[in-house]
């Protein structure tokens, strides 16, 4: 039977049309990589000598959504020759956020403008803090001069004006901003809206990873989930995979979990555990490779968590600390707290090892279980990136417009504050990180040169006309791909069939 891989597509901030994203998606990554499949094998649906990939769209009771379609992948081989598909879902959420008010919006942007820039602004947004509170000043001096100034009928064309500009602003603040604002600030009237999003891509990993709605776990068609974020779309991703792996952390199989090695799960906890001690940066491909690894014996051991990547896509959790916290101090203490995952997890002294992991003995969690699982280990809540790698493809910031104001490094907020006994000097580090940071956009180093596009780039990090030279893919294009890595080995058996 041949495995599959499911990658799910979560859609960032606006009024997006359901499959947009997804189809653009899909058109980058999948029809236009000849890699991926033999030139010499002919289309499937023409016969004919392929100049792109073939995928088909299929109605999908998984998505829960009648205007969503899954989309699903002629046969490719993987790096060790088995057959695999891959399937490409949607998580639409943008229908949750309609009806934003004004004054929500309003509130929430005078709430960071009102911020100390000096501690509880991010340095990279100081900048467009200044140009916010310009911009404020200079429209209060032009509305009093204007007054002071201006004729009656004057006044009155100046007032029409002024009343089609604001209300043209206001509505693009509503449905852009907006989005943020319902989804960011856990005021009351949003956490109605927060939680239906969650909840909807909680159910939506559950039932790919085989889970029904009863908490049954009947066994998955996939061997692997991605979950891709884009601009506000990761933070959902991020707090989907927190709250999802909160709820499966436990989800042994008893029986298998007794008999089963631990092997690379202790290995990887040494890993971070001497990185961690001694300020010391990890091995970036050793740490992932390690990571592939211990999620493939955790499901050795009856475990449902298949989710091998989670890719960040200009991303804000750069700025959680002005999104997502009051401040640095306040996000540090979430995560050392658990209530935000880190990459790697945060460590806990167990009395039981008499050392600090992410892990801690079977026997408490499963008291009744018997002496079957004594010796065995299993992971705390917030461990879902011990499993999970995590990739970051950001666009840096150039002034205000150049590059991307969204995005950048999510490292430091999200990677391990190392322990205060860490020696001091020698290449020490104040964060131990398991994320690999991509930067793109512009390109550099020897990568084809942007020639269309250095401001704003957003909206960029799959286009195919960016960056584009005849006889070599843009590097933002070959970062995704990389990180995505549909052709990652597999133990499926090969099959030959290409029927969608």
């Amino acid at each position: 039977m041949t495995k599959r891989v499911a990658i799910v597509v979560i859609h960032g901030i606006g009024e997006q049309v359901p499959m947009e994203t997804l189809s653009g998606f899909i058109d980058t990554v999948w029809t236009r990589d000849m890699a991926l499949v033999s030139p010499d094998k002919p289309h499937p649906d023409t016969g004919a000598n392929r100049s792109a990939n073939a995928a088909w769209y299929k109605p999908d009771p998984r998505t829960r959504n009648f205007d969503l379609r899954l989309v699903t992948t002629e046969t490719y081989r993987t790096h060790d020759g088995q057959n695999r598909r891959a399937d490409f879902f949607e998580y639409y959420w943008a229908h949750r956020v309609t009806g934003t008010q004004f004054d929500q919006v309003r509130a929430w942007i005078f709430g960071l403008m009102l911020r100390n820039p000096a501690t509880k602004v991010p340095p990279p947004l100081r900048l467009a803090w200044v140009a916010m509170w310009l911009l404020l000043i200079v429209g209060v001096i032009i509305a009093v001069l204007a007054r002071r100034w201006l004729g009656g009928e004057a006044m009155v064309v100046a007032g029409a004006v002024y009343a089609l500009v604001s209300s043209w602003v206001i509505g693009k603040l509503n449905t852009v901003v907006g989005d943020i604002v319902r989804y960011v600030d856990p005021a009351p009237r949003n956490i109605k809206t927060r939680q239906a999003i969650r909840e909807d891509g909680v159910r939506l990993l559950e039932t790919l990873m085989g889970i029904d709605e009863a908490g049954v776990c009947h066994g998955s068609d996939y061997d692997r989930v991605i979950v891709v974020g884009h601009s506000l779309g990761t933070i959902v991703g991020y707090d989907i995979l927190n709250h999802a792996f909160g709820r499966l952390n436990l989800k042994f199989d008893r029986a298998r979990l007794a008999k089963g090695e631990q092997i690379h799960l202790l290995a990887l906890e040494r890993m971070v555990r001497a990185a961690w001690a001694h300020g010391q940066p990890l091995d970036a491909a050793a740490y992932r490779a390690a990571q592939d690894r211990a999620r493939r014996e955790l499901n050795a051991a009856g475990h449902p968590w298949i989710v091998s990547d989670f890719l960040s896509v200009g991303s804000p959790l750069t700025h959680a600390e002005f999104l997502m916290a009051r401040d640095r101090a306040h996000l540090a203490e979430q995560t050392r707290q658990r209530v935000f995952p880190t990459c790697p997890p945060q460590l806990e002294f167990d009395r039981v090892s008499r050392q600090h992991g992410f892990t801690y003995a079977a026997e408490k969690a499963f008291p009744a279980a018997g002496p079957d699982v004594k010796g065995k280990r299993v992971p705390h809540h917030a461990a879902g990136f011990a499993f999970t790698r995590w990739t970051n493809i950001y666009s840096p910031l150039r002034g205000i417009i150049g590059g991307d104001i969204v995005s950048g490094p999510v490292s430091e907020a999200f990677g391990l504050a190392v322990s205060a006994q860490a020696p001091q000097g020698n290449g020490a580090v104040c964060t131990v990180s398991g994320i690999e940071e991509q930067q793109v956009l512009p390109s550099r180093d020897g990568e084809p040169a942007d020639r269309k596009k250095r401001f704003l780039t957003h909206l960029q990090y799959w286009d195919m006309n960016v960056a584009m030279t005849p006889d070599k893919v843009a590097k933002h294009i070959a970062v995704l791909r990389n990180a995505l890595d549909l052709k990652e080995k597999t133990a499926a058996s090969p099959e030959k069939d290409d029927a969608p």
